[in-house]
């Protein structure tokens, strides 16, 4: 969630990220915001939303998003900042059905990530604990190993289990 949005910002200003996963990220906070609010008064099918919380947790949750980031010009801005493409490898693990992330708050992201995995049927709980070893693990694990031998081949074929220099 909010991780997931620290995560893809932090992939931009850390030297020599080799690679970001962001888990059900809420890559556009304004966006969310928005979904929450039509979830709030009860107009978010209406709006075009294939998910929908109940008012009183939508309302909860919203709550706390402000208290984080305080308006919505910030929220936009956290969003805006995450929309231009970046060449660090980066992987989306969504829920097709989560009311907490749902899928168009990550759309922007989605245009420029190296891989996105949606898992339909699931929601916000694939991040709640660590997935079964024959669920989506083993898409998570290709994704990371092409991007440690792409980022080797890049540093002049740096061992892969090395740091980058």
């Amino acid at each position: 969630s909010s991780g997931g949005w620290h995560a893809l910002a932090l992939s931009r200003t850390i030297e020599g990220m080799r690679f970001c996963v962001a888990l059900c990220p809420v890559a556009d906070p304004l966006l969310r915001a928005e979904y929450l609010r039509e979830c709030v008064q009860g107009t978010a099918a209406v709006a075009g939303w294939r998910v929908c919380h109940e008012p009183s947790v939508a309302g909860r949750m919203l709550a706390k998003q402000l208290g984080y980031w305080g308006d919505d010009e910030s929220m936009r801005a956290a969003g805006e900042m995450l929309l231009p493409a970046h060449a660090v490898p980066t992987m989306l693990v969504l829920g097709g059905v989560d009311k907490n992330v749902p899928l168009r708050v990550a759309e922007g992201v989605q245009g420029w990530a190296h891989r996105t995995l949606i898992l339909g049927g699931m929601g916000h709980e694939i991040q709640d604990a660590p997935p079964a070893a024959n669920s989506w693990v083993p898409d998570v694990k290709a994704f990371v190993a092409s991007a440690l031998v792409g980022t080797a081949a890049a540093t002049k074929g740096a061992p892969c289990d090395q740091e980058a220099p």
